[in-house]
Parts: C-alpha cells; structure tokens; sequence
C-alpha cells in the first residue's frame, strides 16, 4: 500500500488500513473503497493523509513504528490527562493509563528489531496535541533504544516524552494557534510552558524525576539559546535533548492553523542543519540512522521522471532507498539507490 494525501484522494480508492476516530472507535475498515462522502468525512475529520492499496503497491507492508490501535489508545489516555489539568478534578485513573501507555509501547519497540523506522503518521488535525505529544513519546523511544537504553530508562523517556507539553494547558488557545506571528509579549508566555508543566508535575502526580527533565528542557538548545534556563551541551539533560530533536521533527511535519507541514524529507534537512547548534549531533546522528526522510509507501519522483513507491530503507543512509518503479503494463522494476552504483547518478526530486 502506499500513503496518498488527503486532497489528492478520489474516490474508488481502496483503504489499505483500517482508520480510526479521535475516540479509537473503527472509523472505516480496510478494503473498503472510499465514495465521495467518506473522503469528504476523512477531509473534515482531519487526516492529512491515509494509506490505499492499488495494484501496484499492494504487497507493501507499511511500518507505523507501533501498532494503530495501541497508538491511539495512549492518544486517548493522553487527552484524559489533559482534560483533568484542565477541569482541576485530580485523580491517578488518567495518569496510570498513560503510565500503562507507555510502557505498552516500550514493549513494542523493544520487540521490534528493525533497524530504522519508517513512519508515515495517520493525525487527525483536530487531535494535534495529542498526536504530537505520542509521537514525540514513540521516536524519542526509538532513539533511546538505538542509544542503548534499557526498559526502565526507556519508561522514563517516553513518559516525560508523552508530557512534555502538559504545561500548554495554561496557555490561551488564541497564542497557541495563532495564524501570524507572534509578539514578543505572547512568545514570552510560550516559553513558560515547559517549567510551568514540569512543575505542576512534580507537584500533582508521582513521575519519575528522569522525565521531567524531558518536561523542562525540550526547548533547551544545544548552543544555550534554547529556554527555560539556556544551558548548554551535555548540561542539558540527555532526555531532554533527545526530546527537543524529534519534538521539532514531528511539529514541521503536521500541518498547522499557521502553515502546512513540512515533507519528512525536508524536515530532516531541518534537523541535519541544526546539529551542533540546535541539536546534540550524537542525537543528530541516531536521528538520521533510524527515522527515515523518505517512509516506506511513500510516493516518489526521481531525477530521471519515473515515478515509484519506496518499498525498504537503507540503515546508512536514508536519503536513497529502494524504489518499485510503476512502469505501465510492466513487471515491476526495482531502483537500489543507494547499493546500484549505475544508479548514482538518479536520485529523488520529490514526493508525489
């Protein structure tokens, strides 16, 4: 199957996997062949994009990092905990279902061998800080586990990693979703997100003190012009500059109320731009090696004009991967990018 998204879907189009609501409940079945209706229910709801088998790309297993329904589970659980700082009703119920959250996805990942993952994520618009909030929780576990962690640091990780934004619970929405840009007066106030969650978690819940860190200092940069407390290098915490490179990653690549996101490519470019300044390189350098610019399903067109999916990746480098060429009426024709030395001179343009 391959990712198309949501405003180039049509219909007759077939789901190639199962979609589900905000509330986790079955949204549409895979198989199913998508009517005008449901793309225009998909476009509301707020899917940048999903995955439809077509002939060509039927066999292609795509990697979502964790399992969709597992994922969404902890979104849901995720939104409960907001949903308590919100209404001040406090009770351990929604932060031990996250806690049981994390852990589930810790046990998936660290089960899961594969070298590099290669993520295409099914948001819904509307949901954005939960989302975001999980999958900053999943990549940063996946960097971890590449780094070496074990299961209990791991733990740590993701749940600081999954909170991480908690504190924007006390900022107005009208800043947060803001479409132009912001005045120094209200940028002032987003700053103080980070330690005002930190603080009402040590206060509330009992969290580990490890996952704060990842709290407070995700907007720490790596130079010392981050924030809340511009420190520097290896004075911040490792959790924390783990969770400031894939925090940014996942934002650049969701679309926003102020501009769309960016491709996985380009963001990656981003984040390969700011190591040494913005990024600690080592985490950089594990970024690069496990995420990759180009997900398995991804549509691409190359240098030379054909047009192909990417069906696999390559652990040394993610920029050329391997691509099942649509040639009409043909078997299909396999591009190793980056181990074809005749194919050197190809490389990929765009996503299409």
């Amino acid at each position: 199957m391959r990712y198309v998204p949501s405003f180039c879907l049509s219909s007759g189009m077939i789901l190639g996997s199962d979609l589900f609501g905000s509330d986790n409940e079955l949204l549409l079945s895979k198989g199913q062949a998508l009517t005008d209706l449901e793309i225009d229910r998909i476009r509301k709801i707020g899917y940048q994009g999903i995955h439809v088998t077509d002939g060509f790309s039927d066999e292609l297993l795509v990697d979502y990092g964790v399992g969709a329904y597992l994922k969404n589970n902890a979104v849901i659980s995720l939104k409960d905990v907001f949903t308590q700082v919100q209404t001040e009703k406090i009770s351990e119920q929604p932060i031990n279902k996250i806690k049981m959250a994390m852990h589930e996805i810790v046990d998936e990942i660290v089960a899961d061998k594969n070298a590099i993952i290669n993520m295409v994520d099914l948001k819904i618009y509307d949901e954005y800080t939960y989302y975001h909030s999980v999958n900053v929780a999943v990549l940063s576990t996946v960097l971890g586990y590449a780094m070496g962690y074990g299961k209990n640091a791991l733990y740590k990780l993701a749940l600081g990693a999954a909170l991480h934004d908690i504190g924007k619970v006390f900022i107005s929405r009208d800043i947060l979703d803001k479409p132009g840009a912001l005045t120094p007066e209200e940028f002032e106030i987003i700053k103080k997100h980070s330690s005002a969650g930190s603080a009402y978690l040590r206060e509330k819940w009992d969290i580990p003190s490890e996952s704060h860190y990842a709290v407070l200092t995700h907007h720490e940069r790596f130079d010392g012009t981050g924030y809340p407390g511009g420190i520097r290098e290896d004075k911040i915490p490792e959790f924390g500059r783990i969770a400031a490179v894939v925090d940014v990653y996942d934002a650049l690549t969701t679309d926003r109320p102020y501009r769309k996101g960016m491709l996985p490519s380009e963001a990656v470019e981003y984040i390969m731009g700011g190591s040494g300044n913005m990024f600690d390189p080592n985490v950089v350098k594990t970024f690069l090696r496990e995420v990759s610019p180009y997900p398995v399903g991804t549509c691409v067109l190359l240098s030379n004009g054909e047009k192909g999916v990417v069906v696999e990746n390559q652990a040394k480098c993610g920029t050329r991967p391997k691509v099942m060429i649509d040639r009409e009426n043909q078997l299909p024709v396999y591009y190793d990018l980056y181990n074809d030395m005749s194919l050197l001179n190809i490389t990929i343009r765009s996503i299409c």
